[in-house]
This record gives C-alpha cells, structure tokens and sequence, in this order.
C-alpha cells in the first residue's frame, strides 16, 4: 500500500512539472510574439512620412483688379471694364444698328460709344450666336441679344473671346469682363483697382 502512495506521489509530481514547464514555454512564446509585434509597430513608426505634392493650379496666371482699363478690339481708347466672375460671358455695351446675312452667315453692324473719348464707333462683325439677357429691373422679361468674337487686351494678356452686345447705359461700367476671358488665365484681387495697363503687342 505504502509502494502504491509512493508511486501515486511520484507521478502526480512529474504531471505539474510537465505542466509548470508547458506553461513556462508558452509564455516565452507570448512574449516573443509580443516583441515582435513591438518592433515591427516603432519600425512602421520610423519610416518616413509620404511627401505630399500639391499642384498650384494658379501658376503663370495674372493677379488683376474688380476694374481695369482694357483694350477692346482695334479701338484705340481703352474703356474702364467690371472684372466679374460671377458672370458667365463678357458683354460690352453696343447700340444694334442692323443685322444682315451674307452666304447664309448672320452679321452685325453695331455702335460703341463711350462716353470718356467723346466719340461714336462703328464696327461690324459676324454673330457666332444669339442670347436671351433678362433685362435689368424687368420680372421675366428678356431680350435677344447677338454675340460676337472680340479681342481684348488686359495687362499684357491678348484674349480673343465671345462677347454679347448688351444695352449697358444703366450700368456704370460698358465693359464686363465674365468668366469666359478669366477661366486659367487671371485672378481677381478684389481689394485692387486699376493695377494693369493694356499693353499687348500685335
């Protein structure tokens, strides 16, 4: 009986030191798996940041005024113009004086005058296309109103663009200048005036 006790003595002695063994190898296992955790994380900390590149989209384009004095075509006098990104095409103000066709293209035969150089302008070109513009202080109501190519001059920028004849004799400026002259080619200082003088070269 006394051997019996003995050899039950002995065996469970040898199962918790198998056991206390098992135990001890897991957790090396652990804290070898957590080290390596551990240093791939501060080796993802030490790689260097991705460089950010940003474009500047605004590069080579021209700062101007909410007004300038521009060039209008093969004028000599250069009119006072509202530079305004909140409209779409420029206008100028031009008196119709008739529309004709010719080989089945329209035309027409308008007048400039502003006031500042004291005379009339007579000029005639063809009609790319023709608009609706809501008249100023009018519910609803529109005119038709043809467009034509024009070349202005700002600054030293030479820009051949569509320009709708409108009635602007309410307005305090004859020239608008709209996004279609603007669009990657200027910025608008909106605190400035008259910063650029017309100086393009034939």
């Amino acid at each position: 009986m006394k051997n019996i006790r003995k050899k039950a003595t002995f065996l469970g002695t040898v199962l918790l030191m198998l056991v206390v063994s098992a135990c001890a190898v897991n957790d090396q296992n652990i804290t070898a798996a957590e080290k390596s955790d551990s240093q791939a994380s501060v080796s993802q900390l030490k790689k260097a940041p991705e460089k950010i590149i940003v474009k500047n989209t605004y590069e080579g384009q021209m700062v101007v005024g909410w007004v300038e004095r521009v060039s209008v075509g093969d004028l000599s006098y250069k009119p006072k113009a509202k530079i305004d990104s909140g409209a779409t095409t420029s206008s100028i103000n031009a008196d119709i004086i008739r529309t004709f066709e010719t080989d089945g293209k329209e035309f027409v035969v308008f007048r400039v005058d502003f006031e500042e150089d004291g005379g009339e302008h007579v000029i005639e070109a063809p009609i790319t296309r023709w608009v609706r513009i809501k008249r100023k202080g009018g519910d609803d109501e529109y005119i038709r109103r043809p467009v034509i190519e024009m070349t202005f001059c700002i600054g030293n920028k030479k820009i051949k663009e569509e320009v709708n004849l409108a009635d602007r004799g309410q307005f305090i400026y004859p020239v608008l200048i709209g996004r279609n002259v603007l669009d990657g080619r200027m910025l608008i200082d909106s605190s400035k005036t008259f910063t650029k003088t017309p100086s393009c070269s034939n």
